[in-house]
């Protein structure tokens, strides 16, 4: 078991309102693996709800795990993971970056119970709506 990290910061611009990232980010999960969000990659950092909004971290303390859960939904088939795996995996992100353990609890309940309707949404979408596909995931 390896300690899971980011091992990048979080580079981006804004277009409107979706961040757009300008180098790669990488995050190595608990049991190893590598994962690459793309430079190029738009999304919308951690979406939360407005009803969840005042129990919610700052941005900083989600944004990254906001960024690579967007990636693991969109891109499910390069990186062969669920969704149950995804949520799991913004869970212990969410801890990496130092999100208290209720609050990396309540965004992970959110998006398990609540994250169907994009996880659908995703699988519908052609890849190349998708934007930047990211590489595959390094392995240990």
């Amino acid at each position: 078991m390896a300690d899971p990290a980011f091992l990048d910061r979080l580079d981006f611009h804004l277009e409107g309102e979706v961040v757009v990232l300008d180098r790669p980010l990488r995050y190595r999960s608990g049991d190893a693996r590598v994962f690459t969000v793309p430079a190029g990659f738009r999304n919308d950092l951690a979406s939360v709800p407005a009803w969840l909004r005042s129990l919610a971290p700052s941005w900083q303390q989600t944004a990254r795990a906001g960024v690579l859960h967007d990636c693991l939904y969109r891109w499910f088939e390069v990186w062969s993971v669920s969704r149950a795996d995804s949520d799991a995996l913004f869970h212990e992100a969410l801890r990496v970056d130092r999100t208290d353990a209720f609050r990396a609890w309540l965004l992970w309940k959110a998006v398990a119970l609540f994250g169907g309707a994009a996880w659908k949404r995703w699988r519908r979408t052609s890849q190349a709506e998708r934007g930047v596909r990211p590489p595959p995931i390094l392995e240990p």
